[in-house]
């Protein structure tokens, strides 16, 4: 039953497909206007996916840029024996974004 519904929701099928693998699967007819519809909601699911997965590498990137960041900031303060706040000064970090910084930090240092 479960395979049958992954074929059924399955949004990167195109409509056609969709409907030959229920019917050679599991003998199972749509009728044409759920097969209409379906194909008309294939095109707004195909580019939900596409903006959810934009949004996902979005976010890594900036997971990312923090991340070293993070860590830059810990190497500053380790192997040049400055305070955070002076590691920050030599990274040119912006005042209004300090605070979240230090609160990262703050678990590490």
């Amino acid at each position: 039953m479960a395979d049958l519904l992954g074929v059924w929701l399955n949004a990167l099928l195109p409509a056609g497909e969709r409907s030959e693998r229920l019917k050679d699967g599991w003998d199972v007819e749509l009728p044409p206007q759920q097969e209409e519809d379906t194909g008309m909601f294939e095109g707004a699911g195909r580019s939900l996916w596409k903006e959810g997965r934009q949004e996902g590498l979005q976010e890594g990137i900036q997971q990312g840029k923090e991340s070293t960041l993070l860590e830059n900031i810990q190497s500053l303060v380790k192997r040049l024996h400055l305070s955070p706040e002076q590691a920050m000064d030599v990274l040119d970090i912006p005042p209004e974004e300090r605070e979240g910084i230090r609160e990262k930090l703050l678990p590490s240092s």
